[in-house]
């Protein structure tokens, strides 16, 4: 600590330093302390949370618990941005998501969380459109196809692999009663049939109708037994038959 024109009655409080210092407090820096810029002769407070500046609306790094953007310290990052602190100097800053993002990783920035309207997630980066075989979901994130084709989510199916089959909107290993499979799909029965191989073939009539087998590939269910055949009952399936 150098200075001159020394206060009346003091020797410690400096007026005025030599050219190559600064004067703050009564105190003569070689370099102004955190906090202040050197405004030569004097050294300069920096703005209002900001450590380091080289003006007053110049700040280089924040006070902890703020983040730098545009040279300036906040509190809380702007829309599109995320405050990310740097591993060696413990300062944070607001880095810009990229293209399309709404928000972002506060690990890695480069990570979209969300999307701007019209931009879908997949894989941590915001497109204009699911590419295939990545489809749509409700909340806008792109996820995988869970059957062989879907439209608009990702579990909306429209089409299965074998041996699967497709019934309403779903993938089944087995499809419901009162339905078949055909080419992948779930068809419904025969009217008045609750157990079916084909369009054509009933295994099961539902009560009070009758199972009626006219040859070795086609069968029906009828409310009355046609002229020829008398109404029984399976003793199996406890159904009336022909």
């Amino acid at each position: 600590m150098y200075g001159s024109n020394f206060t009346d009655g003091s020797s410690t409080t400096c007026l005025t330093c030599p050219s190559s210092q600064y004067l703050l407090n009564g105190i003569c820096y070689l370099t102004c302390p955190s906090g202040y810029y050197s405004s030569s002769p004097i050294c300069t407070a920096c703005m209002s949370n900001c450590i380091n500046c080289t003006a007053y609306n110049t700040c280089t790094a924040c006070q902890s618990s703020y983040s730098l953007y545009n040279f300036e310290c906040i509190s809380v990052c702007p829309i599109k941005t995320i405050s990310i602190t740097n591993s060696s100097t413990f300062q944070s800053a607001c880095v810009n998501c990229p293209s399309n993002c709404l928000t972002c990783s506060s690990v890695n920035s480069s990570i979209c969380l969300t999307c701007n309207n019209a931009y879908y997630l997949s894989n941590g980066a915001c497109g204009a459109s699911c590419l295939s075989p990545l489809f749509l979901s409700l909340n806008g994130i792109c996820s995988i196809c869970q059957c062989l084709t879907c439209s608009t989510y990702f579990y909306n199916c429209t089409s299965c692999s074998s041996p699967l089959s497709l019934y309403q909107f779903q993938c089944l290993s087995a499809c419901p009663s009162g339905t078949y499979s055909s080419s992948n799909i779930c068809i419904a029965c025969p009217t008045n049939c609750s157990v079916c191989t084909s369009a054509g073939y009933c295994n099961i009539c539902t009560l009070p109708n009758a199972l009626y087998v006219f040859n070795g590939s086609s069968s029906s269910c009828v409310s009355a037994c046609p002229n020829g055949t008398i109404t029984t009952i399976n003793t199996t399936s406890l159904k009336y038959q022909c």
